[in-house]
């Protein structure tokens, strides 16, 4: 596990859900205008996992995503803010096929394998893709105090911990 995502909100007054930072390591990410010149390959990593990980669909007429909750509608157009654009959800051929475009417009596609959807079991949601390659990558997001018990015992150092703690 490379990544935890929180999102520590406390109570919505507005009904209005937005990705405004995100960390990875040490490093603070602000979402906006000037987040080009701050990119990293970690926080490129975590952008690709913002715009896979989701069942956001797009609506063919008006080109908006459609999301089941507020929280992966705002990750979603958090992750295209900053130059990872989910592009589509589609069958091609026999193939499901999930895309992003990047802020340089070039375009990765996937094999979309299988989605594992968040339930008050699991408290987490997973999705399985395919790469060009024939790697199989899983991507997972869910409730931060289940996720972190599922670190790998490398990064449950106590200063590893304590890092995420402070970040969540």
């Amino acid at each position: 596990m490379s990544y935890i995502f929180s999102d520590k909100t406390g109570t919505l007054t507005q009904n209005i859900m937005e990705l405004k930072k995100f960390t990875t390591g040490t490093k603070e990410f602000s979402v906006g205008r000037d987040f080009e010149n701050a990119r990293s390959a970690d926080s490129d990593q975590v952008l690709r996992h913002l715009s896979l990980c989701h069942s956001v669909m797009i609506d063919k007429n008006s080109g908006r995503y459609n999301a089941s909750s507020p929280d992966e509608q705002a990750l979603v157009e958090g992750a295209k803010k900053c130059g990872f654009t989910f592009t589509q959800r589609a069958k091609v051929g026999n193939l499901n096929k999930i895309g992003i475009r990047l802020s340089d417009a070039s375009e990765e596609s996937y094999e979309f394998l299988k989605e594992l959807e968040f339930d008050s079991t699991r408290k987490r949601m997973s999705v399985v893709l395919r790469q060009d390659n024939g790697d199989i990558i899983v991507y997972c997001k869910g409730a931060d105090s289940f996720v972190k018990k599922l670190l790998v015992l490398e990064h449950q150092s106590s200063k590893n911990m304590g890092l995420i703690n402070s970040q969540i």
